[in-house]
């Protein structure tokens, strides 16, 4: 018996010397193999940065804020139409590294038996960099027939509407800054 705890002793003794080795063991592999592990490491670094760079795509969200709505008095055009011209400003934030802009805008009218036409004037195509937040203008007409126009006011209902917005590379903007889904639904009350 008292020998075969003297060869656990001894297994027992060459162990914690090969774990006390390992250190030194590693530290040699690193020097010896240095430039090799550096290269390696900076190649899969720079090939990650490049097809980062290359392609991503600026990530613009709306920030949650009152929505600052513009209507001017309705005012007749040439061939009599009841026309509105309105003005939003909404914020904005570029999450991505990578700059980008508010290119487009589209309406989506959500009456039935109205028959409503938007005319898009401008939009503000400040450029949006990485985490910068800025105000948007979107500048826009909206044309009624007369007699709509005169129909809605007597009945006092509203006009509603969709607003969507486009990035530059033609992706819908449908998130604000936090995650959540982004919509705007505009209404408006004609006057006579």
């Amino acid at each position: 018996m008292p020998r075969a705890k003297k060869l656990t002793k001894s297994r027992r003794a060459g162990r914690t010397k090969e774990l006390s080795q390992r250190p030194t063991r590693v530290k040699r592999f690193v020097h010896k193999h240095l430039i090799a592990l550096i290269s390696i490491v900076l190649s899969i670094l720079t090939s990650v940065a490049i097809y980062y760079f290359a392609y991503s795509e600026p990530d613009i969200r709306a920030v949650r804020s009152p929505l600052n709505m513009n209507i001017s008095p309705p005012v007749a055009d040439k061939n009599r139409d009841c026309l509105y011209y309105n003005t939003d400003k909404l914020r904005f934030k570029n999450i991505s590294f990578r700059s980008g802009f508010v290119d487009r805008v589209s309406f989506v009218p959500l009456n039935e038996n109205v028959i409503s036409e938007f005319r898009l004037i401008d939009v503000d195509k400040s450029t949006l960099r990485w985490g910068e937040e800025r105000e948007i203008a979107v500048r826009y007409d909206l044309v009624l027939t007369p007699e709509t126009c005169s129909q809605l006011a007597q009945k006092r209902e509203f006009i509603t509407w969709q607003v969507r917005f486009y990035d530059n590379v033609g992706k819908l903007i449908d998130k604000y800054s936090n995650g959540d889904l982004f919509t705007i639904h505009e209404r408006m009350r004609p006057q006579e």
